[in-house]
């Protein structure tokens, strides 16, 4: 990078749904974004283009009533119950044994929880549409939201993105 034309305050790599995620929000708050993409344009999308997308949610605005007890079940491997114990107290004073195990930190799940309905409010304005498809999972114990259209759904919006 040489010229001013060519600095960036963010670099992100790759446009699946997190990349094209990370550089429109920094896009909307003025930084200077530069997204490189390896696939040809047709095929661009990551992994998003290829999932269904369903997310355990009762409305656009609110999560399942099992949403985090689910996450919290379902991420990791089996933990030492006082590794899993030290995770109720503030990050900063877990021993570095509980802050690197394969498993995913009780605050981080509330805050996807939290940021659930918001997001998906962003991402409406982008022209994703929602809706309680039909599903092929077998349980059937919450209602599941999901983008009109899949995954491809999510990464073929570009065009109304301010990139």
């Amino acid at each position: 990078m040489t010229g001013d034309s060519d600095s960036a305050d963010l670099i992100v790599v790759g446009s699946g749904i997190a990349g094209l995620a990370a550089a429109v929000s920094a896009r909307q708050r003025g930084a200077r974004v530069i997204l490189l993409e390896r696939a040809p344009r047709e095929d661009r999308g990551g992994n998003t283009r290829w999932t269904e997308a369903f997310m355990r949610m009762r409305s656009e605005n609110e999560v399942a009533h099992d949403f985090i007890s689910h996450f919290a079940a379902n991420s990791g491997a089996h933990l030492d119950p006082a590794l899993v114990a030290e995770t109720t107290g503030d990050f900063d004073t877990r021993s570095s044994l509980s802050r690197t195990l394969s498993m995913t930190d009780p605050d981080l799940i509330a805050t996807f929880a939290d940021h659930a309905g918001p997001t998906l409010a962003w991402l409406k304005t982008f022209g994703v549409r929602f809706d309680f498809l039909p599903s092929y999972l077998i349980t059937t114990s919450t209602t599941r939201l999901a983008p009109v259209g899949g995954g491809l759904a999510l990464g073929g919006q570009r065009r109304r993105c301010p990139l």
